[in-house]
């Protein structure tokens, strides 16, 4: 079974995936899918069709959901951290002010 899998990847030019490519795929969704949307479904839709593209054979949907969870994950945290940056001290004073009434 195993033998046929691997025939018919290498016949039609596909690879199996590696740890690299999971990386290379959560940037790929902080950068071109998951500043337009979180929606699992339109995410999901998006990674499959970019390991179609990319002819790497996808990992199990366990391993999809987790992928997909741990890059919404990773671009939120890039996204609060750099709207943290960009605050004003006169920010955190209000914000400070606010917190402590």
């Amino acid at each position: 079974m195993t033998y046929h899998r691997s025939e018919i990847r290498t016949y039609f030019g596909f690879r199996e995936a590696t740890k690299q490519d999971v990386n290379l795929m959560t940037n790929w969704l902080c950068k071109h899918v998951l500043h337009h949307s979180h929606e699992f479904n339109h995410v999901e839709d998006k990674l499959y069709q970019q390991y179609r593209e990319l002819k790497i054979v996808p990992p199990t949907p366990d391993r999809v959901e987790r992928l997909i969870r741990s890059a919404i994950y990773s671009y939120e945290e890039q996204f609060f951290t750099t709207i943290y940056q960009r605050l004003s001290n006169q920010t955190f004073e209000g914000l400070d002010r606010l917190i402590n009434q």
